[in-house]
């Protein structure tokens, strides 16, 4: 219970964080005719989540499959971000989901159980 409050307000110090460099450099989404949103929306918070998992899997020990996927994750981050300050093609953003998944089918990485769901 302990360390869940304390990662709770490492969340909350890194989420306040990342809005104010958003707001002071200006990082937002604003709404066009592919948007749901009407308003500008900060475009950050995808970015503050990713680092708060980078943290935790960097304290917690992990597989090293999911530690790869974490590692090669960033390159989508990014790429979001960068989809969300200018206007991506789709076949851009094609290769940006292929990048990352092409480098972890070369180092081996094969997903061979998706769990036991009993509501499925």
């Amino acid at each position: 219970m302990n360390s869940f409050i304390i990662f709770s307000l490492l969340y909350l110090i890194i989420l306040y964080s990342t809005i104010l460099i958003s707001k002071k450099f200006l990082f937002f989404d604003i709404p066009n005719s592919r948007k749901i949103h009407n308003t500008k929306i900060i475009n950050t918070s995808g970015l503050s989540l990713y680092i708060f998992v980078l943290f935790i899997v960097s304290i917690k020990e992990y597989s090293y499959e999911v530690e790869l996927i974490i590692s090669y994750g960033i390159f989508l981050v990014l790429c979001g971000f960068y989809d969300d300050r200018t206007s991506m093609k789709a076949s851009i953003k094609l290769i940006c989901i292929l990048t990352p998944t092409i480098f972890l089918i070369i180092n081996g990485f094969v997903v061979s159980d998706l769990g036991d769901y009993e509501f499925i």
